[in-house]
């Protein structure tokens, strides 16, 4: 009955955290995933020995 209970109030902390989540950020952790991936940006690799100079 113990480990029910421990489990029961994990999945309601769980469920919570994802709430707060939403609240935060409009929308659900997969959604926010999904906007995450598709904004990627991809940079090129660099060659080794490449240097960038710092503009002044």
């Amino acid at each position: 009955m113990y480990e029910k209970l421990k489990l029961i109030s994990e999945i309601v902390s769980i469920r919570e955290r994802i709430a707060e989540f939403e609240r935060k950020y409009g929308m659900p952790p997969e959604e926010f995933e999904k906007k995450l991936r598709e904004s990627e940006e991809s940079f090129p690799e660099k060659a080794e020995g490449d240097l960038e100079c710092p503009e002044s």
